[in-house]
Formats: C-alpha cells, sequence, structure tokens
C-alpha cells in the first residue's frame, strides 16, 4: 500500500473516534482525525497528541527499509518520533495484510 492510500483511508475512518490499543503493552487509546492530524487520547493519561501526516510519513519511510519483522517494532522509532507506538498500531490496522510501498 502507498502512504497516501493509507492516509486516505485513516482519515475517512476516523471522522469519528475509534479505539485502538498498542500493539505490544496492548494500552488502550482513541483516534480521530480533526483539524488536519490525528488527535490521540491515551487511555492511561488522557492528555490528547496531536500526529501531523508528516509525523506519520517519517514513520512510513522508515519502515520501508526494514523487513516485515522489524517493521512494527517501536524502538526502531525512537529517534524520530515520541508517538512511535500509537502510529505503529494505526499503521498496522490500516494495514491489514498489505505490505509498506
Amino acid at each position: 500500500m502507498r502512504f497516501q492510500i493509507f492516509w486516505n483511508n485513516l482519515k475517512r475512518d476516523l471522522v469519528q473516534d475509534r479505539e485502538f490499543q498498542t500493539l505490544v503493552q496492548r494500552k488502550s487509546f482513541s483516534a480521530r482525525y480533526s483539524e488536519s492530524v490525528v488527535k490521540i487520547f491515551p487511555e492511561s493519561t488522557m492528555h490528547e497528541r496531536d500526529l501531523s501526516q508528516e509525523e506519520f510519513l517519517r514513520v512510513w519511510n522508515q519502515a520501508k527499509n526494514y523487513n516485515s519483522g522489524e517493521q512494527f517494532v517501536r524502538q526502531n522509532y525512537n529517534e524520530i518520533t515520541r508517538n512511535g507506538s500509537y502510529i505503529l498500531a494505526l499503521m498496522r490496522h490500516y494495514l491489514g495484510e498489505e505490505q509498506i510501498e
């Protein structure tokens, strides 16, 4: 899947709050697309985090450099985002069985 298809699917689906879990620790959070960002609401803190398209794209582009077993390892993205757990959970959900292109 190309990034723009992923992003369009995400924007269309997140017009209302949806519930997700991080991939490893299974921490619940809700996400909604609003005002050109993905708004994340971690259940543990409820402190809103705004994630831009550019932040998702940085992770997406770096993920293309990893094999499928390494693409969803949060530590691989620590240097480019502090929101890797949320971004990777959303990427995994919207990618389904498709590969990152």
